[in-house]
């Protein structure tokens, strides 16, 4: 009797869900389900297409060159051996475009070694072969700049100009090879000779991110190396490093131009 009677009240208490309720309420399961799934195909997409660029961009950064992943576009700098600032200012330039302007630069003061070994002229032939680029740094107007080389100055220096300027001499015909060779002048006023006056011409401070977008002028991706080169890769203590080093040069070169006028 116990036994049914409470068999009884349990069955009273039970509610089975009408059919509608149920499958609302499966359906409502198959709606959370759904967007659950969808949310994680849209991560899963958006995870694919995000490394796709980022491998895409990798290459792309590759292609250009960085100072992160190393240079790509070799350069031979050649300068007169005149003082220690012209020295310091061309050593300025030099780092800026090894570690900032995407170049693989070669200048004699940091081959001292190998110009001894092979001799100038070998040395500088084989530097203007494998150059994309050969900046020829002016000569200076004033003649109170010109003094005895120092330490810092190496002693092939001078004569590694006057060979370059013999090479620009003997391109002075063939527009395709002088095309190499470019001239950098740290004073607008900077004498040219005859030889450098078929040359493209860049005066610094003013064409510094001139010069570093023309080095690239031939890369195939423009805009990422412009991107690169000018935003991320110039860094502010290098350019001015290389101001200070101009301005310092400019303000001797005045000093001295108005101790001769007076004179």
């Amino acid at each position: 009797m116990f036994l049914c009677s409470y068999s009884g009240s349990f069955q009273s208490n039970v509610t089975t869900p009408a059919p509608h309720e149920f499958l609302a309420r499966v359906s409502g399961e198959y709606i959370i389900c759904g967007a659950v799934m969808v949310c994680v195909m849209l991560v899963l997409f958006g995870y694919v297409i995000y490394k796709i660029r980022g491998a895409r961009l990798a290459l792309d950064y590759e292609a250009v060159g960085s100072a992160l992943g190393g240079p790509v576009v070799p350069v031979l700098v050649v300068y007169p051996a005149e003082s220690e600032l012209s020295q310091r200012a061309v050593g300025a330039l030099a780092e800026f475009l090894q570690q900032h302007g995407g170049c693989s630069v070669a200048v004699d003061m940091w081959q001292q070694g190998s110009v001894a070994k092979l001799g100038p002229m070998r040395w500088l032939l084989e530097q203007v072969q494998a150059a994309h680029r050969v900046l020829i740094v002016a000569a200076q107007p004033s003649p109170e700049m010109l003094t005895i080389p120092g330490a810092s100055i190496p002693a092939a220096a001078q004569d590694l100009y006057a060979l370059a300027l013999n090479l620009v001499a003997g391109q002075a015909k063939n527009s395709t090879d002088l095309a190499k060779f470019w001239v950098v002048r740290f004073r607008e006023s900077a004498a040219l000779t005859s030889e450098l006056k078929a040359c493209r011409s860049f005066s610094l401070m003013k064409d510094l991110d001139k010069l570093c977008r023309c080095l690239h002028e031939q890369d195939v991706n423009m805009k990422i190396a412009d991107l690169l080169l000018r935003r991320n890769h110039c860094s502010r203590d290098a350019t001015e490093k290389l101001r200070a080093a101009v301005q310092a040069l400019s303000e001797k070169q005045g000093s001295a131009t108005k101790n001769l006028n007076i004179v």
